[in-house]
């Protein structure tokens, strides 16, 4: 009985193994890369249009257009395209009368060549017609059709079960005539029960080249009467930190077990296929991040037939155990996060402490995590045979990120306006300085130019890592010239008073030198002693003179050298007050020379003075 029919096959890939043979047969014409367009056929009349192009470096995209403008690509529904190893091929359906233009990108290719193919040459499938499967037995019939009808073609026949894009089973093959209808019953019983797309391919060798076509049938349900029943059930663990699904069937193997296939699905795309040995029971694979249901196929093989699938459907989103925090984190509190639909037992176990909860709608239990590594574990026993599970590593961060500076610049006094502060951060993510975040190099290492106001200025450094943890360092610069503008005080009557101090001493002595001179001769008989304290006073003057001078100097030469930078380095407050001293020396030694000086003159005239009286009064002369 004749069930379902396909005409007007596709010719998915015989176009493209047309090739060798084809690029003989019609002119090659090159397309270079100047134009981005190139005139590719002028047609008389409607009809089919096929045209080959090959590559010299990689395939690239096509466009067509029409003489109408329209442009055409391979995804339109009326073009037939294929492709293989620095080739393609396009047949257009009814192509319009007139020029057709292709448009192209050369990509990496030096040209494109390209030929225009005969419509009347090459093998097409006109029809495949397939029949409802008997038992383990399906007829299939169909016709290829050739220039050359004396040629055989050989065919195969391949079952696609649409649960499993990747699996494709041959049922047939052969040979047959071209341009004679072939019929042949295919043998199902290998196949399992399903839905099934049935795939002829067509091919022949012409001279140089391979002809070949294919055609596919629509969807046809088989229930194969010799499969074995499905396995009893297999239990799933699911892991969402991990993503990882782990199924188990050791329990529910059968002795006669031959192999095993498993099938998984997310959210109806296919994930994972695999077929596997009888030796083997558990299997596992990933599943995609923000899957909200999970469909798993178990079959067995006996006598070479597959049994049907044991499936079964996980809702990802209804019931679920979660970690709440990162492998790494800064916190100190592990929380497990949970949603189901009923009480349900969770066992949970950190570093080896372990306990049982009962739990029920959505909620989340929290854990002390001790410092560095922790070993997390926990387990939710769901229904038939589902279970949620954390198996994790959880390291507790409490180290904060490392600060290192190439110079140690703290307290250093600096005489220009900017100061380059270099350094290197280790174990963290983001870099502030002074609320700036700085961009660090791939190594952790940073250069950040610090702007330097007269006098103090501090300099805030702080760094993250991705856990939160946070270090800092408080930076104090001096400006150069603001340790000297605090040395030089403004000026006022404090800075004189040594000064007004040295004036008032010598006009004491010049009043009190003049008042010894007018003294009645009742007081000569003091004046000897008048004289011996004048002297003991230049004296005194003197040695404090030469005190001054003697510091002055010292000071003068250790402000103007680099002793006196170290100095100001390490302490600004020291260098300030040494930096005063030598001023007051220096003043002290200006007001002592001037001092030394009216005292000189003073004992001068007083001694002039009493040695005149002196010869004027032989008496006191003789009393002298």
């Amino acid at each position: 009985m004749k069930g379902m029919s396909i005409t007007g096959s596709k010719k998915l890939l015989g176009f493209c193994c047309i090739l060798a043979a084809l690029v003989f047969l019609a002119a090659g014409q090159p397309v270079y890369a100047a134009p981005s367009q190139a005139e590719i056929i002028t047609k008389s009349s409607q009809g089919d249009l096929t045209v080959m192009f090959t590559f010299d470096k990689e395939v690239v995209d096509i466009t067509f257009i029409s003489p109408s403008g329209e442009r055409k690509t391979s995804s339109d529904s009326d073009v037939e395209y294929s492709s293989g190893e620095l080739w393609s091929t396009y047949r257009i359906s009814g192509a319009q009368a007139g020029t057709w233009s292709a448009e192209y990108e050369l990509g990496s290719n030096s040209e494109i060549q390209y030929s225009v193919i005969e419509d009347n040459y090459g093998l097409w499938i006109q029809y495949l017609d397939v029949e409802q499967p008997s038992g383990d037995r399906m007829g299939l019939s169909f016709e290829a059709d050739l220039e050359d009808s004396s040629i055989y073609y050989d065919y195969e026949i391949y079952a696609l079960n649409t649960a499993d894009s990747d699996a494709a089973s041959k049922i047939a093959q052969g040979s047959a005539a071209a341009g004679v209808e072939a019929s042949v019953q295919a043998d199902l019983s290998g196949l399992s029960s399903g839905t099934y797309v049935f795939r002829l391919d067509v091919y022949c060798q012409d001279g140089t080249a391979e002809l070949f076509d294919s055609a596919q049938s629509g969807e046809i349900s088989y229930t194969n009467p010799n499969e074995g029943s499905a396995i009893e059930n297999f239990a799933v663990e699911v892991d969402s930190g991990s993503r990882m699904c782990t199924v188990s069937w050791n329990d529910y193997k059968g002795a006669g077990d031959d192999g095993y296939k498993l099938i998984a699905s997310a959210d109806g795309e296919s994930i994972y296929t695999a077929e596997l040995e009888r030796s083997i029971s558990e299997d596992s694979f990933l599943f995609p991040a923000g899957a909200g249901n999970l469909e798993i196929k178990l079959a067995y093989k006996r006598d070479q037939i597959w049994s049907s699938y044991k499936t079964k459907s996980i809702d990802l989103e209804a019931e679920t155990l979660n970690l709440g925090e990162d492998e790494i984190t800064a916190s100190s509190q592990l929380e497990l996060s949970y949603k189901v639909s009923k009480e349900r037992l969770l066992h949970v176990s950190v570093n080896g402490e372990e306990g049982s909860y009962q739990v029920e709608g959505e909620g989340m239990l929290a854990f002390d995590l001790a410092a560095g590594s922790n070993t997390v574990y926990a387990e939710m026993e769901l229904d038939d045979l589902v279970r949620c599970v954390i198996d994790a590593e959880v390291y507790h961060d409490t180290t904060p990120p490392s600060i290192t500076l190439y110079d140690d610049l703290d307290g250093k006094t600096f005489f220009s306006d900017s100061v380059t502060i270099l350094g290197k951060i280790s174990g963290a993510g983001t870099l502030w300085i002074s609320g700036e975040e700085i961009t660090l190099e791939e190594d952790g290492s940073f250069s950040y130019e610090a702007k330097l106001s007269l006098g103090e200025n501090v300099v805030e450094i702080e760094a993250k890592d991705a856990n939160g943890n946070a270090a800092s360092r408080v930076l104090t610069l001096y400006k150069g010239s603001g340790v000297w503008n605090q040395a030089s005080p403004a000026k006022g009557w404090v800075q004189f008073l040594p000064l007004l101090a040295a004036v008032l001493t010598s006009l004491l002595i010049i009043v009190a030198s003049w008042a010894f001179m007018k003294k009645t001769e009742k007081k000569q008989k003091h004046r000897k002693k008048t004289g011996a304290a004048f002297f003991v006073w230049d004296i005194f003057v003197c040695l404090a003179e030469g005190i001054c001078v003697w510091q002055f100097i010292e000071r003068y030469r250790f402000l103007h050298s680099a002793a006196y930078l170290e100095l100001a380095e390490k302490s600004a407050s020291e260098a300030v007050a040494y930096l005063r001293l030598e001023r007051f020396f220096e003043t002290a030694s200006w007001v002592g020379a001037l001092l030394l000086i009216l005292s000189a003159v003073i004992t001068v005239l007083v001694f002039r003075r009493r040695r005149r009286k002196s010869l004027k009064n032989p008496d006191t002369q003789k009393q002298d």
